[in-house]
């Protein structure tokens, strides 16, 4: 009986002593754990104060971000409202455009026409210009005659003149009165003597018509006209 109870005291004894020693190796290996579990928990810590800063600083990068992107924005709508405004200038000015080129080219082929009507014209100008030059130098020549012409019907000699009996005859050896044949009653010997007379008077000579009316011996009518001068 004595040994039963020694051997079952010494059996507490060493279930006692093993279950020091178990606990023992179960503290330390918990204190290991809670020391390693510790260093995590300060990793832990670390790296989440360290992700903490980094989404601060990814908080304020958003921010900037998304201000950036809200001025980014609103310079896109106004960009795009310029891009409206240009593309509405760009088509009213491609409409005008094309009403200029139509107007230029009805007014190029309205040219084209003017020019042609232009050398028509220019031509008809430069024929009658001819025209007008040859019969303002007739002009010319039919108001110098005139004027000769009203002057010796109107007006006394300016610078009377007389002339020597040579001088007659050789003037009236080169007169054309002559050459104009008689025919009665449309040019009688009074239109000749009247033509003489006035002949004379264009180169300043006093010359006059002289008019017979009479009868002949044998009672027959007689009249006749010729000139007369007094010469130096």
């Amino acid at each position: 009986m004595a040994k039963i109870w020694k051997a079952a005291v010494a059996f507490v004894l060493l279930a006692l002593a093993c279950s020091t020693l178990y606990f023992s190796v179960l503290n330390i290996q918990l204190s290991y754990r809670l020391k390693h579990a510790e260093q995590e928990n300060g990793a832990l810590k670390a790296e989440n104060e360290a992700m903490h800063g980094e989404l601060n600083s990814l908080v304020q990068n958003y921010s900037s971000l998304e201000a950036a992107y809200a001025s980014l924005n609103a310079s896109y709508a106004d960009l795009l409202q310029e891009r409206l405004a240009l593309e509405a200038k760009c088509d009213a000015l491609e409409d005008a455009y094309r009403q200029l080129n139509a107007s230029y080219n009805q007014l190029n082929l309205m040219y084209v026409i003017l020019a042609e009507v232009y050398s028509a014209l220019n031509a008809t100008y430069n024929e009658l210009l001819a025209q007008y030059s040859a019969l303002n130098a007739s002009y010319i020549i039919l108001s110098n005659s005139y004027a000769k012409l009203y002057s010796a019907l109107y007006e006394p000699p300016a610078n009377k003149t007389v002339p020597t009996i040579e001088e007659l005859k050789t003037w009236l050896g080169e007169d054309p009165t002559d050459k104009i044949a008689y025919s009665w009653p449309n040019f009688v010997c009074g239109d000749f003597a009247v033509m003489l007379a006035f002949h004379a008077k264009l180169i300043d000579w006093d010359m006059g018509v002289v008019g017979i009316l009479g009868k002949k011996a044998d009672g027959a009518r007689f009249d006749h006209a010729f000139n007369a001068m007094i010469c130096a």
